[in-house]
């Protein structure tokens, strides 16, 4: 095995758990990386911490550019990756030393597009180091076809399936394809359009990828008005699988979506932020607009009900009943 392989790593206030990061990739049993480091705008020493390894190191590559977030930093490393595959590493997450000889393994092994691997949360004050095996056998290897990943989003794999960072892509998924900039929940925004592209992917339930849960990440931070973005994010595979008449998928994306704007309804109700009430009635309005979508597919006769209470119902009196509904939800708890 000699291609190469693109990592990128965007990184952002992430000063304290940088180097962990970049040298759990560094010291790979796999060589053959073009790391490139996306500083994006970070006003901490995370740049002075790239350069330093950038010395040390001539596959790494360092970029500085402002602070446009996530997607944009994945973007930018998209534009001048040169490797026959692509990996994305978050910055304060890790990875096994074996990562990258193991998922291009399965690739090559399996005529794959895609590997993927397990992945382990950490918590941020869990000291926690990854075994180091010499066997790097897996035996656990499951190969699927695109529809097959792809109602993966939509059961209990959704974890392992919809995030990017666990994953060793062939780059050609990414041509014309980019992560949509300014959105949180970027993954759910673009993994099932990359899915597509692949014929197969081979998955591994071996767990060689780290997660660091923060209670100061993006993800850790609770419901805020980003979270939405995920509202947009079904509402387009719904959008692309009719495009592609895929109509099983178009199916459960949709019953997704209504589910998920009823759990935000809830979330925000719960919530303290700022223009609440507003965005309840968002919510409210958006759901009623969606009806007509949401009674395509068949449905039981309480969820019929439910529509019919949102359809013809007052803005105003649909909020009171859900208040009303979770106060005595906590008189019962």
């Amino acid at each position: 095995m000699d291609q190469k392989i693109s990592v990128i790593v965007p990184i952002y206030q992430v000063e304290k758990y940088l180097s962990k990061c970049i040298e759990s990739i560094i010291n790979q049993t796999y060589s053959n990386l073009e790391i490139i480091l996306i500083d994006d705008g970070s006003p901490d020493r995370c740049f002075e911490i790239c350069d330093k390894y950038a010395s040390m190191d001539k596959r790494i590559v360092v970029i500085r550019k402002e602070n446009g977030g996530l997607s944009d930093a994945r973007n930018a490393g998209l534009a001048i990756a040169t490797g026959e595959y692509i990996s994305f590493i978050d910055s304060d997450d890790y990875i096994h030393l074996s990562f990258y000889e193991v998922l291009l393994g399965l690739i090559l092994t399996n005529d794959a597009d895609i590997a993927q691997c397990g992945y382990q949360i950490v918590e941020e004050n869990q000291e926690f180091t990854p075994p180091i095996r010499k066997d790097l056998t897996i035996e656990d290897v499951v190969v699927l076809n695109k529809l097959d990943i792809l109602h993966n989003l939509y059961n209990l794999n959704y974890g392992d399936t919809v995030v990017v960072w666990n994953k060793l892509f062939k780059s050609n998924l990414f041509t014309n394809l980019f992560f949509p900039k300014g959105k949180v929940h970027e993954d759910e925004l673009t993994t099932y359009q990359i899915l597509y592209r692949a014929n197969t992917v081979a998955i591994t339930s071996k767990k060689m990828y780290f997660y660091l849960q923060r209670s100061d990440s993006i993800m850790g931070q609770g419901f805020t008005i980003k979270s939405l973005d995920k509202l947009e994010a079904y509402y387009n595979q719904i959008q692309f699988y009719n495009d592609n008449d895929l109509f099983e998928l178009k199916e459960k994306a949709t019953k997704s979506l209504e589910g998920m704007i009823k759990a935000t309804i809830n979330r925000v109700i719960k919530s303290n932020f700022e223009n609440k009430t507003r965005v309840l009635n968002c919510l409210i309005d958006y759901y009623k607009m969606n009806v007509h979508l949401f009674s395509i597919f068949p449905s039981p006769k309480k969820m019929k009900i439910t529509r019919n209470l949102f359809r013809y119902t007052p803005v105003f009196i649909i909020r009171w009943i859900y208040k009303v509904v979770n106060i005595r939800r906590k008189v019962e708890y």
